[in-house]
């Protein structure tokens, strides 16, 4: 369906080693606007639990320090990121530890987390024209 293909948000690029691997980040909460066959917008709204209490999550592995390139299906407008010792995982969503602002930055239409490092949980909240996602990831 047209109107949900934003579900598909991202793949994440990265480096490791000599091979360039991709991934397709875990899907949490999203909040969504379109407009439906008979020209209303509708609106969708799905909840999602803090990351840290996500069961299934995609890990990646890193060696050291690695920027890493969001590749979205539909253009991003902006991206939030915040990451949490990978320790954290499993805490109930009650008692999430404040969480710390990692760095993106926009090069040639993608955006780029910088310098992300082994032993985090990566939140990535997607900004569109029609609304946001949260995706994530944790490194090991």
């Amino acid at each position: 369906a047209q109107n949900h293909h934003y579900i598909c948000l991202s793949d994440l690029e990265y480096q490791n080693g000599e091979a360039n691997v991709v991934v397709i980040l875990s899907q949490g909460g999203y909040s969504w606007s379109y407009t439906d066959e008979t020209g209303e917008t509708q609106g969708v709204v799905a909840d999602s639990s803090h990351i840290l209490a996500w069961e299934q999550l995609v890990d990646v592995t890193v060696s050291k320090s690695t920027d890493v390139k969001l590749s979205p299906s539909l253009p991003l407008k902006d991206v939030e990121v915040t990451r949490w010792p990978v320790e954290a995982r499993g805490t109930e969503s009650g008692d999430v530890p404040e969480g710390e602002t990692v760095e993106v930055t926009e090069e040639d239409g993608s955006f780029h987390i910088k310098e992300t490092e082994p032993g985090y949980v990566y939140l990535v909240k997607g900004i569109w024209e029609n609304g946001t996602a949260e995706f994530g990831f944790y490194t090991k």
